[in-house]
């Protein structure tokens, strides 16, 4: 276990995995995204009547480009958060595109 300021504790034997989801999968995550996305906003600025943050396409957006995939974040076999990740070949590099 380490420690960080505030009390703050980091199991240090933890099973992190990233698993590819296919289009049927999104639909989950995307809700999940909002749900953490919305949390975070409401926290810091109230409740607000606005649309869903982020909007419903930024992750269809995402998807849509070439070399794009969404990877479930999977901590000791739960999911923890998503990521999408997309390759530019002819640099040979990866880009972080999102992240929750």
């Amino acid at each position: 276990m380490v420690y960080y300021p505030n009390d703050i504790a980091l199991e240090t034997n933890m099973n992190l995995e990233l698993k590819k989801i296919n289009l049927q999968g999104i639909e989950f995550f995307q809700q999940k995204m909002v749900e953490s996305f919305s949390s975070g906003v409401m926290e810091r600025f109230g409740n607000i009547d606005a649309a869903p943050i982020p909007p419903d396409d930024d992750l269809s957006q995402s998807l849509k480009r070439a070399n794009t995939d969404l990877w479930a974040i999977m901590l000791d076999g739960v999911p923890a958060g998503a990521t999408v990740i997309s390759k530019d070949a002819a640099m040979g590099k990866y880009s972080l595109d999102l992240l929750f």
